[in-house]
């Protein structure tokens, strides 16, 4: 569970970048753009987990991940933590946006002509229950 919380917390802190580009393959879901997203991280391509955000994640992107890659923690182990909590978690789906809650915090993802990509980290949200409420691009 420790563990765990790391992860929530550097995922609470890592911000995106934004793009995409041809030689970015597309996420076809939501959560898909997230492990990327995380996975790039874990391999220390800021670059690369950049091209899987969009819109107020691609504003602070390269800075975000860098300050994660050059931690002292390792990004490899955020990246695998991130799969075990997104593999039990389901993203809610409206329209060209998507969302998840991991405690009281929402992620926001959405859809572009480049497939699904990081829109948003750690957006407050009033309950644990419905993300969707306050989501908007």
């Amino acid at each position: 569970m420790k563990n765990a919380a790391v992860a929530l917390t550097a995922l609470a802190l890592l911000g995106g970048c934004g793009g995409g580009g041809d030689d970015t393959p597309k996420a076809k879901t939501p959560k898909e753009a997230f492990l990327r997203y995380y996975d790039a991280v874990g391999d220390k391509d800021a670059k690369k987990a950049c091209s899987y955000t969009t819109g107020p994640a691609a504003a602070t992107c390269e800075k975000d991940a860098k300050a994660i890659i050059d931690s002292p923690n390792d990004p490899k182990l955020l990246a695998q933590n991130t799969h075990t909590i997104l593999d039990s978690q389901t993203f809610k789906i409206r329209g060209d946006l998507a969302c998840v809650t991991l405690q009281r915090f929402a992620f926001d993802a959405q859809k572009t002509k480049d497939g699904w990509r990081v829109l948003r980290l750690r957006r407050p949200i009033a309950t644990n229950s419905d993300c969707t409420s306050d989501l908007k691009p």
